[in-house]
């Protein structure tokens, strides 16, 4: 597995060379699919690293990657862009540093040598028979459509349908993503300290209130929805992968991660974001954002499923 990684993490060199558009969509789709892998090696070896008690923390310190993602990408971008340098060469120390990464793992994190249950289709259908995997399905693709799918969508809404100038609009998302740098690590601590479940039900809850307050917000005060939304979605995650982790045990959870998370990234980053495309052709881009967050919100009483499991720390 771990040489699958490094085969993941380095496949930004291929695009590099890409000599025409055919070999730069073939090396886009190789770096998809290796990326796959991450989740459920990555957050088996995370939990391993640390104990039940601090798995919130240490999920939340992992959070911090995507969402200085968000804000430090298209700074580096510009940056690059203003030195002279090109595409190739951004794709190229995206790969070198990919590359130190891992050896950096290799070499320090002595975590993660035990082996998870070997792929079958019985203990498949044993994972998919489970109500609880259903439910974080459902968690993680909302979760998921509230955070990259209200994203990709934010700038039409707003230049569109609000009116707002191009460039304001783009300092204005930037903004919206640093405040969830320091919140997910508080997330974190709230997960540890309320337990996960209801911790899970706060952030749903909460996510569901802000993405619905997109839609129902007048003229300029859509701009605090816009702050205010990618925070809440951003702290569900620490909450979803600890109450993960709690559900399934540590041989398995690889294998659920790895069928949650297409499933999640299909419905949330694909469905979601298309659906609110189609409310914004007809003119109607604030009712798609009231109905993606009044199903958020609704989406709060599914934990009861995990409270019945009998997670006694988590009801």
């Amino acid at each position: 597995m771990t040489l699958l990684i490094a085969r993941q993490v380095g496949q930004p060199s291929h695009p590099t060379l890409s000599p025409n558009s055919l070999w730069l969509r073939s090396s886009l789709l190789v770096i998809g699919l290796f990326g796959g892998l991450y989740f459920p090696s990555g957050f088996a070896v995370l939990t391993s690293l640390v104990p039940p008690s601090n798995w919130g923390k240490a999920i939340a310190i992992h959070e911090l990657a995507p969402n200085i993602s968000f804000v430090a990408a298209p700074l580096i971008a510009e940056l690059m862009i203003s030195v002279g340098l090109n595409w190739r060469m951004a794709l190229a120390g995206v790969a070198g540093l990919a590359l130190v990464a891992i050896f950096f793992f290799l070499r320090f994190c002595s975590c993660g040598r035990e082996k998870s249950l070997a792929p079958q289709p019985k203990l498949y259908l044993k994972t998919l028979g489970r109500k609880e995997f259903w439910v974080l399905a459902v968690f993680f693709a909302l979760a998921i459509g509230a955070t990259q799918g209200v994203y990709s969508q934010t700038p039409l809404y707003l230049v569109s349908s609000k009116g707002m100038e191009p460039d304001w609009v783009n300092y204005l998302l930037a903004a919206s993503r640093i405040s969830g740098i320091f919140l997910v690590f508080w997330a974190g601590m709230i997960v540890d300290r309320l337990g996960p479940v209801r911790a899970l039900r706060i952030f749903v809850a909460l996510t569901g209130l802000a993405t619905l307050s997109y839609g129902w917000l007048p003229g300029g005060w859509v701009i605090l929805a816009v702050l205010v939304q990618p925070t809440m979605g951003g702290c569900f995650f620490p909450a979803g992968f600890a109450v993960l982790s709690s559900v399934f045990p540590a041989k398995s959870r690889p294998m659920a991660i790895s069928l949650i998370v297409p499933l999640a990234v299909l419905t949330g980053g694909g469905a979601i974001p298309a659906g609110l495309g189609l409310f914004g052709d007809q003119g109607l881009f604030s009712l798609g954002f009231m109905i993606l967050g009044v199903i958020i919100f609704m989406s709060t009483f599914l934990t009861a499923v995990f409270a019945l499991s009998g997670d006694s720390r988590s009801a």
